[in-house]
């Protein structure tokens, strides 16, 4: 057996197995809580009985998805707006909407906003 010796432990030492502890602590706790919410046979069977009487589960986007179909959306009725289409909702339809429509959108796009955002960079010479 080793010998124990009282010497004191360097304070920043405790705290980090305090903090050590207190978050094994925490993982066990959050651990135990799912365990306890685990779904058993029954819950499996009515969770299957509900889906069953769902006819669509919408998708859930992300906050900065739906902010970019938001600006895009934006920049379509612009683009319908000025360049004399017609009004989106007729424009975006499937018999008014084919390839050549969109990438004229995506060229204003690039000419429009992001061709303006763009810096000359200085030339660099040798001398």
């Amino acid at each position: 057996m080793a010998p124990v010796t009282s010497k004191a432990l360097h304070p920043d030492i405790l705290n980090a197995l305090q903090n050590a502890a207190k978050r094994r602590n925490k993982i066990t706790v959050v651990r135990k809580e799912q365990q306890a919410k685990k779904l058993g046979a029954q819950g499996y069977h009515k969770m299957r009985k509900k889906l069953r009487r769902t006819k669509f589960i919408p998708p859930l986007d992300a906050d900065t998805t739906q902010a970019n179909i938001y600006y895009i959306k934006k920049r379509f009725i612009r683009f319908c707006h000025e360049n004399k289409h017609r009004p989106w909702i007729k424009a975006i339809k499937t018999k008014n909407c084919d390839k050549g429509f969109i990438m004229t959108f995506l060229h204003w796009i690039y000419k429009t906003y992001l061709q303006l955002r763009r810096k000359r960079s200085k030339k660099k010479t040798v001398n």
